[in-house]
């Protein structure tokens, strides 16, 4: 890790050219951290991975990657990078994702500390993790204890610090409180660790019951999955992460710069849940790849006249809500949205009704096996977990062993 003594900004570490290496500010000075090992990646995948499916399975907000830089304090700036970022979704609701430098702490941070790191080197006073017991550490950081931040007052985030040493590390399971509050409980050594769902780490898809949230408009007909999510990005092996490339090829510029004509980039429709387009949407190849970056990205509801019907059936088995009304219907909607500034939708699967604030009230159907799974948060594997006693019985009376993941 290295340093230079010249003081800079956040908006000037943005814009910095990319040399091929990840910088942070700590109270104006731009520091340089080396690449981490495979094995610290290999955590933080694990780590990734089982924080994104309780998240948003219970819809409690987002992760961010550890390229998210978060400002934690101004003059002198000081923005960090954690392994894994989380923010509540009423954070999310309130503020929006911002494009630049995401302004103040996450509610979570996770760092994996490798066996040569130094108490103190990799974090700044004011984010110094908490001593921990059984490799993995909970700590809070009060506006006390953020020396390196004192002239700014910070509301309090959470670091958690993974430790693993020849080896062997634990992976910490996900509870959300009723309060709220993230906790960790429970580990298991990494070499036991297995992405493959069981009765015992199964998280379920997020139910569906109703939703309110801010409607974007997508006049373009026959949108297919490559524009979707782009074939490139299909070489990741898990099912997270893809919300980010949500439209790429039109999404970005040449240089890699947000394109202002594209219509999800435009401010009126940022942090929108909702998305209202032309038919025949999600044609083209069957990659499910496309409902996981629309559902990364934030969409709980499609609406449209036409879908296609993989993508259509996928929707469903992903936790998203695919709605066909009338090429009347969805043009009134179109109307709406230029009319009504952030305009929103109440949609309620319970009811089959769609309102707003100005008088609109719709009904939909949908399929009642589909509906039963919505309202009740089963993908193709929790469906299956409700007979597990029967299948048990089976495999007992039959001589079977169960085949434990």
């Amino acid at each position: 890790m290295s340093t230079t003594s010249r003081l800079m900004t956040a908006e000037e570490l943005l814009v910095l050219p990319y040399d091929g290496m990840r910088h942070e500010l700590v109270e104006g000075q731009l520091t340089t951290m080396n690449p981490a090992g495979s094995e610290h990646g290999s955590i933080i995948d694990n780590i990734w991975w089982q924080l994104s499916l309780h998240v948003r399975a219970k819809g409690a907000g987002r992760l961010f990657a550890a390229e998210t830089g978060f400002v934690l304090c101004r003059d002198p700036d000081t923005v960090r990078a954690p392994d894994v970022a989380f923010v509540s979704q009423s954070r999310i609701d309130a503020e929006g994702i911002p494009k630049n430098f995401y302004p103040g702490p996450p509610d979570l941070a996770v760092e994996v500390l490798s066996p040569h790191d130094r108490p103190g080197e990799s974090r700044p006073k004011g984010s110094r993790l908490a001593q921990a017991r059984n490799q993995i550490g909970l700590g809070r950081r009060s506006d006390r204890e953020n020396s390196e931040c004192s002239s700014t007052r910070q509301r309090t985030s959470y670091f958690v610090r993974q430790r693993y040493t020849d080896g062997r590390a634990s992976v910490a399971r996900l509870r959300l409180p009723r309060r709220g509050n993230l906790q960790f409980v429970a580990t298991r050594p990494l070499r036991h660790f297995t992405h493959t769902p069981s009765t015992k780490n199964h998280f379920p898809m997020r139910a569906f019951t109703t939703h309110t949230g801010l409607v974007a408009a997508m006049d373009r007909p026959n949108v297919d999955t490559d524009q979707i999510i782009p074939k490139q990005f299909l070489k990741r092996i898990e099912r997270t992460g893809f919300g980010q490339y949500l439209f790429f090829d039109w999404r970005k510029l040449p240089d890699g710069s947000q394109n202002p004509d594209f219509e999800l980039n435009r401010p009126e429709f940022q942090g929108a849940s909702v998305l209202v387009t032309r038919r025949n949407f999600g044609c083209g190849s069957s990659r499910e790849h496309a409902p996981w970056a629309l559902e990364d990205h934030g969409f709980r509801v499609l609406i449209a006249p036409s879908f296609a019907d993989i993508f259509y059936n996928n929707c469903f088995k992903n936790g998203m809500l695919p709605l066909r009304l009338t090429e009347e219907q969805v043009e009134d909607l179109f109307q709406r949205i230029k009319k009504y500034p952030g305009y929103k939708l109440t949609v309620d699967l319970q009811a089959g009704t769609i309102r707003d604030e100005h008088g609109l009230d719709l009904r939909f159907e949908v399929d009642s096996f589909r509906r039963h799974c919505l309202l009740n948060g089963l993908d193709d594997i929790g469906l299956t977990l409700e007979h597990v006693d029967k299948i048990a019985a089976y495999e007992a009376a039959h001589g079977m062993t169960a085949i434990k993941a």
